[in-house]
């Protein structure tokens, strides 16, 4: 019987359920691939990280002019549930991004690509 285990922190499962164990159910369930959409945006925010690594950024989209710019939840923490449901998808930092600026262009996850 396969087993999936996540994270104790709110954030750390719902990240790890979306990134690793989502698909993993789906395909051991039969379900045909299907990979979330992601969304090419603009950052609203400055972030820094280690390269190397990727992170998931909790974010929100906001209008500015005709454009659409995500916005930063303004608090970290693995352990800040709020920082879920007051956000709208996680920004995807890549494993070679070491800082994020504001206008650069980023990839959005949705949460309703994946929990729904």
């Amino acid at each position: 019987m396969p087993l999936i285990g996540l994270p104790g922190n709110p954030v750390a499962a719902l990240v790890t359920f979306v990134v690793l164990a989502r698909p993993l159910i789906l395909k051991l369930a039969g379900a045909a691939a299907s990979v979330p959409r992601l969304f090419s945006t603009r950052a609203g925010f400055a972030y820094r990280k280690k390269p190397g690594r990727r992170e998931y950024v909790r974010a929100s989209l906001q209008r500015d002019g005709k454009d659409l710019v995500a916005v930063k939840y303004p608090k970290d923490g693995a352990g800040i549930l709020s920082s879920i449901t007051r956000s709208e998808g996680l920004v995807v930092v890549d494993e070679e991004t070491s800082a994020v600026t504001p206008g650069m262009a980023v990839d959005f996850l949705p949460f309703s690509e994946v929990i729904g």
